[in-house]
């Protein structure tokens, strides 16, 4: 069975403050946010996405796990945390 993971999309200008660790899609720039306490930070400034089974030494990414069935997970200053995600 497939699993689709669903995030926030729309144009950047309507963005809402998303969540910790939530992700949006700006549909006009073509670009991944990913929230923190504070902004919406564009993963490219991050560093962008790591794809591996084991922690990137660049906390300033997103993790795709592949040792724990592709979960997503980012930094949050202390350890690395799921990304909040739907399934569907």
């Amino acid at each position: 069975m497939a699993r689709k993971l669903q995030i926030k999309r729309g144009q950047k200008k309507d963005m809402p403050q998303l969540a910790e660790g939530e992700l949006g899609f700006a549909l006009d720039e073509e670009a991944v946010y990913i929230g923190t306490d504070t902004k919406n930070v564009p993963i490219s400034a991050l560093g962008g996405v790591v794809v591996n089974n084991s922690a990137p030494d660049n906390r300033e990414v997103l993790w795709i796990d592949t040792s724990n069935g592709g979960v997503a997970k980012y930094n949050n200053g202390t350890e690395w945390v799921l990304v909040p995600s739907v399934w569907g």
